[in-house]
């Protein structure tokens, strides 16, 4: 792969003739500044526009530097690159920016050298060589004095590594962190640990919270193993979040696996509804008012679908109606009023049907208490494109439906879990 050295242009040319020497690059480019004054007439004007100076006199000049350096395929439309607007960095950054994504388009490697040119030109070269994850070099020397290098300049590679983990650890992670965006976190963290100059200490950072979001985006996923087993190594310093998982996963065996229902006294049962609950915070959270109504959706059918497992070993998607109490049978045949067979498989509202006919059912008395609003709110969830409409879910019904459900269905768990019932975890929203 042919190199390419993006490289400043001040009013010295030794930095750069002592740059190109050591770096032997394929190509150069010259960033410089334009006007009549310019730092480009030491690339495009004819005769001896180079001049080196010792003590303020001119000890030697020679022809421009592609010239004098044996650039013969130099062509200034290509290889220049002329700041105009000297003190604006961002004018600065977005020109630089352009010739190099096009010279990593054609196939070619560029690396940088900032030491010439004006504050506004280094920096900009500087900053986008860190956000490229380019090769940076500074061409530096014994100083007499703070303004510039007299004589013995040598080139030495940068090291941006602080640079770019500052910035990581500080203001990109974070931000994606907190908001729950974790696949672009791990996208951010496994590029990272392809960069070159970084520390095992710093690697290991780095590895900590890719495990870390790599637990919560399985766990966000409801794959609650994966989420485990990327959790196990860092329960130390996530123990009650740790904790409250492994209650998840074994609330969803001993719901879906052939396990005792009546789960042990670290777990109540409901822990997967809770899950629910929370995941649909979250996608609220991101502006994902579908998703967040379609868990909310979900949470309330599955309180009832555990409570009636639980307490009277009744499956809505198989039912046994021998299980329900004669005279909860008797009400739910007369609502049928001409049927005459109850359902195999019923739904959410069925199901909260059976459990207000039994008289004293908790569950069920909350229900009733409730009924109205429940029915009435099913309308935002049934117009989604997700259930039965073509109606987005905006921010005012998923307010409305997170009001009347998720109060519901907290209410619902204290009631079902009794004593045993404990808070649930919301995920961390910063590291550490």
């Amino acid at each position: 792969m042919p190199s390419t050295l993006f490289i400043t242009v001040g009013g010295s040319p030794q930095p750069i003739i002592t740059c190109v020497e050591a770096l032997q690059p394929d190509r150069v480019v010259f960033v410089c500044s334009g006007g009549k004054k310019g730092s480009c007439l030491q690339v495009t004007q004819k005769g001896k526009p180079c001049k080196i100076y010792r003590g303020g006199e001119v000890v030697e000049e020679f022809p421009n530097l592609p010239t004098y350096l044996g650039l013969v395929n130099f062509v200034a439309s290509n290889d220049l690159i002329l700041l105009e607007n000297l003190d604006d960095l961002g004018h600065c950054y977005a020109q630089i920016t352009e010739s190099i994504e096009a010279a990593l388009q054609a196939g070619e490697e560029p690396v940088v050298e900032y030491s010439g040119g004006t504050k506004s030109m280094a920096a900009a070269l500087a900053l986008v060589a860190v956000d490229q994850d380019l090769d940076i070099y500074l061409t530096t020397g014994p100083r007499d004095n703070t303004r510039k290098i007299e004589f013995g300049e040598f080139t030495e590679r940068v090291s941006t590594a602080r640079v770019f983990l500052r910035r990581l650890f500080d203001k990109e992670f974070p931000e994606l962190f907190q908001r729950g965006d974790y696949p672009a976190a791990i996208a951010l963290l496994q590029s990272a640990l392809k960069r070159s100059g970084i520390n095992a200490g710093d690697k290991q950072e780095i590895r900590s919270r890719l495990d870390l979001c790599s637990a919560l985006d399985a766990w966000d996923r409801f794959d609650h193993q994966t989420g485990l087993q990327f959790l196990q190594p860092h329960f130390r310093d996530y123990s009650e979040l740790g904790q409250y998982l492994k209650r998840v996963i074994q609330s969803h065996q001993a719901l879906t696996a052939d396990l005792p229902l009546v789960p042990d006294k670290k777990c109540h049962g409901y822990e997967i509804v809770e899950d629910l609950l929370l995941n649909a915070e979250r996608r609220a959270s991101q502006i994902r008012f579908d998703d967040a109504v379609g868990r909310l959706y979900r949470a309330v059918e599955l309180l009832c679908q555990i409570w009636l497992r639980r307490k009277y070993g009744f499956d809505t998607g198989q039912a046994d109606w021998s299980r329900i109490p004669e005279q909860a049978l008797l009400t739910l045949r007369s609502a049928l009023e001409a049927k005459t067979e109850l359902p195999n498989e019923i739904s959410l509202r069925q199901s909260y049907n059976v459990v207000a006919a039994i008289p004293d059912d908790p569950l069920g008395c909350l229900f009733r208490d409730h009924e109205n609003q429940i029915i009435d709110t099913l309308k935002i969830r049934n117009g989604s494109l997700f259930a039965h409409g073509f109606t987005p879910v905006d921010k005012d019904g998923d307010q409305r439906a997170h009001q009347v459900w998720a109060s519901f269905v907290e209410e619902g768990i204290k009631l079902c879990a009794g004593e045993r019932h404990k808070s649930s975890i919301p995920f961390p929203v910063s590291f550490g």
